[in-house]
């Protein structure tokens, strides 16, 4: 199985969503959405922009000989 989103709702008000690995350790986390709809939309559009996005690396290392190129 590969990883799964969740959502959940916030203590203090709102809606946050989560990114778990096929282990079930969550890799990512979203910010506070005001409604659920709003976190379902930030989740879509996050699952998007992941498919199909560069990567930029903005690491003190960047360019450096045996690093990662820029972008892929």
């Amino acid at each position: 199985m590969s990883g799964h989103f969740e959502v959940m709702d916030e203590p203090a008000g709102g809606y946050r969503f989560r990114m778990l690995d096929a282990k079930g350790k969550e890799v990512g986390s979203s910010v506070i959405f005001p409604t659920k709809r709003a976190a379902i939309a930030g989740l879509a559009k996050m699952r998007e922009i992941a498919g199909t996005g560069l990567i930029r690396d903005l690491s003190r290392t960047a360019g450096m000989p045996g690093a990662s190129p820029r972008s892929r």
